[in-house]
């Protein structure tokens, strides 16, 4: 193992959780031991991707997490509360409907089907990942013409400021819940669906 490869591991290693929450195991790389201890969607998805090189376990534990965090119908927020719920000041700056949920109410770039593929096997055979980009598209494919919405920065991984966003009657028309700030615009971004293939035209949607 290189200096640089052995760096990699024992910065995946000082982040790596494991818990329990509500009958639920979960265990996953926080994308900062102290400030950011939560499981951020699209983080993990990188993060299994780098944990495949090291411990392939550990690599489908964290993308196995992101599963056992959705909802139903499939959708799983792009920030999910598993060791401590939201609480204080940072209720301000996460989109949830109350500050007793779970998780968030807005995505961050569907990755998780591309995560599985290079972690796991074809998506296209887990279920749960079929139901997931499902929910996606059926929530935010808002014409029906194969783009998913971007209604919150954080849909294409980009920081919530000003330059960014704007209210949208579509934004307050699809999800009331959501703060009037939220972007009203599509775009194409590139998102992977369950068969692996990257999608003809794609975005993500809050």
């Amino acid at each position: 193992m290189s200096s640089l490869q052995q760096r990699c591991h024992e910065t995946l290693e000082a982040s790596w959780t494991v818990g329990e929450r509500q009958g639920v195991a979960y265990a996953y790389t926080r994308p900062s031991p102290e400030r950011y201890r939560w499981q951020w969607y699209w983080d993990s998805c990188f993060a299994a991707i780098a944990w495949r090189h090291f411990d392939p376990a550990r690599s489908r534990a964290e993308l196995e997490t992101l599963l056992a965090a959705a909802q139903p119908d499939g959708f799983i927020g792009h920030t999910i509360f598993w060791d401590h719920p939201l609480s204080g000041t940072r209720a301000l700056y996460y989109n949830v409907r109350h500050h007793t949920d779970f998780m968030t109410a807005t995505i961050q770039p569907p990755s998780l089907a591309f995560a599985w593929l290079a972690c796991v096997g074809d998506p296209a055979l887990e279920p749960r990942i079929v139901a997931h980009h499902a929910a996606v598209g059926a929530q935010r494919d808002l014409e029906g013409d194969g783009l998913l919405w971007i209604l919150q920065p954080t849909s294409r991984a980009a920081t919530p400021r000003p330059s960014s966003t704007r209210s949208g009657a579509i934004a307050r028309r699809v999800s009331p819940a959501l703060p009037n700030w939220c972007t009203a615009t599509a775009s194409a971004t590139s998102a992977s669906r369950p068969s692996g293939r990257p999608a003809a035209r794609s975005s993500a949607r809050c």
